[in-house]
């Protein structure tokens, strides 16, 4: 098999205490990597020190520093838009790569877009649980909610940059999973690709389930969560509305109304007020009850049921907008 070549891109920012490592797992990697690109986001601590010993190291690697702070989202695309290989791989800065990660999915990437998997969490002094199920590959799902796969897990292939709707505002990770899943174009591989770590400086930093703390259900347990749904749907709607209308406008320019019309009416419902929408919204969700769920569901009364209630229940997946206004819900 010939040898395609690997773009590696990297986001920065404030990372010198984790870099290192992360650095060292790529160029370790047993596939070669064609570049590393870099950029940096205006650090403000040693971690450009650190990157200009690397690129005084290897010659594949490029840095690149901002003028001005870009933010995640922006800062990726332009770092993309720098790569030169047949296939993109995205990195966070405080990651660990596994050491075949690259050659596994250049290996079973096959004619599809995107190829991604598991992430393992981890730090150096928690152990977390780690849901090793395979999750649910459906579009109707992942459009409430990314839990199929991190950023840090995906390399794809350049022909899909040109798929990519212009100026969406959802993360990039999400959004790339959104085009490849709407086209069929994803492999999915149920294989630790990297081994996430968690720490409270991290930009996309979220509370993760200790080892030895799982929630068992109970009859307490189940109506705390009920409740918090609640809450959650009465504050967030607004800001849930304006997401999916996002939603909506992309599904619709890339899916025909035929062959995709439930995903589309889920969307365009959960975008609207109104009774009679929501009472449209809970009939898609009960149609599509079998892959709504973070695996894929037999079909029973709790799992109607559970349908039923998750026009509700999904707006748990969007407690990151409590602290931002409706119109500012990327993460």
């Amino acid at each position: 098999m010939s040898i395609k070549n690997v773009s590696v891109i990297m986001c920065t920012y404030n990372g010198a205490d984790f870099i290192k490592e992360q650095l060292d797992s790529i160029i370790n990697q047993t596939y070669p990597i064609y570049e590393l690109i870099i950029q940096d986001d205006c650090s403000t601590d040693s971690t450009v020190s650190i990157l200009n010993d690397y690129v005084g190291q290897y010659d594949f690697i490029y840095l690149y520093q901002n003028e001005s702070q870009k933010g995640i989202n922006k800062n990726f695309y332009s770092a993309i838009s720098r790569a030169k290989g047949e296939y993109i791989a995205i990195s966070d800065q405080d990651d660990i790569w596994e050491p075949d990660k690259i050659e596994f999915q250049v290996n079973t990437i096959g004619d599809k877009w995107l190829s991604c998997g598991m992430s393992k969490p981890f730090s150096s002094n928690e152990e977390f649980y780690f849901d090793n199920r395979i999750p649910n590959i459906s579009i109707e799902r992942l459009i409430h909610v990314n839990t199929l796969a991190p950023g840090h897990t995906m390399l794809f292939k350049k022909e899909m940059i040109s798929f990519i709707p212009e100026k969406a505002k959802i993360m990039y990770d999400h959004l790339f999973l959104i085009v490849a899943v709407s086209h069929n174009m994803i492999s999915y591989q149920k294989k630790v690709m990297a081994n996430h770590r968690v720490h409270e400086k991290s930009a996309t930093h979220i509370t993760q389930v200790l080892k030895t703390s799982r929630n068992k259900k109970s009859i307490m347990n189940i109506s705390k969560s009920i409740y918090r749904s609640f809450k959650h749907y009465i504050i967030l709607r607004k800001g849930m509305q304006c997401y999916f209308k996002e939603i909506y406008s992309i599904l619709k320019d890339m899916l025909s109304n035929e062959s995709n019309e439930t995903v589309l009416k889920i969307a365009k419902y959960q975008s609207k007020k109104g009774l009679i929408s929501y009472i449209k919204l809970t009939y898609y969700c009960i149609n599509s009850r079998l892959v709504l769920f973070y695996t894929i569901e037999k079909d029973g009364v709790l799992t109607f049921f559970k349908a039923l209630f998750f026009p509700i229940s999904c707006s748990d997946y969007f407690r990151y907008m409590l602290k931002k206004t409706p119109n500012n819900y990327t993460k």
